[in-house]
């Protein structure tokens, strides 16, 4: 969704639906939010879980698309939340460590093109 709406602009309408249908592909994956641990008490979701999952993952599609107007905003922020996730994923054997290091890496690199004072780069919706 994002290549094409780099490419030429789609209307607000196409692209929530076009996330919709990623966030239920994610669903559909098994990447659920279908409860929270609260200290001692667990919160279920029930059957608010799938539309909880796809607000959780359009909200980020969107909210980092948002941040990219500040130089370094989107790809900091994107780096601190990579980098933290690849240190939990590696301290508890999640299985995802060396893929996260992996897009931190390249987000470390678009860093420098984005921050440098000679060179501009913007992530655009597909980068975002």
């Amino acid at each position: 969704m994002g290549m094409i709406d780099d490419r030429r602009s789609l209307s607000a309408g196409s692209r929530l639906g076009i996330q919709a249908i990623a966030g239920l592909a994610m669903w559909a994956a098994g990447f659920r939010l279908e409860a929270v641990q609260l200290g001692p008490w667990m919160l279920d979701f029930g059957i608010f879980a799938l539309p909880l999952t796809l607000f959780w993952f359009m909200g980020f599609m969107n909210t980092s698309n948002i941040m990219d107007g500040m130089d370094g905003l989107s790809g900091g922020m994107n780096l601190i939340a990579l980098s933290s996730l690849a240190i939990f994923s590696l301290v508890t054997g999640f299985g995802v460590g060396p893929i996260t290091l992996v897009v931190a890496s390249m987000v470390l690199a678009f860093l420098f093109f984005n921050l440098s004072s000679r060179r501009k780069a913007f992530l655009g919706d597909s980068g975002a």
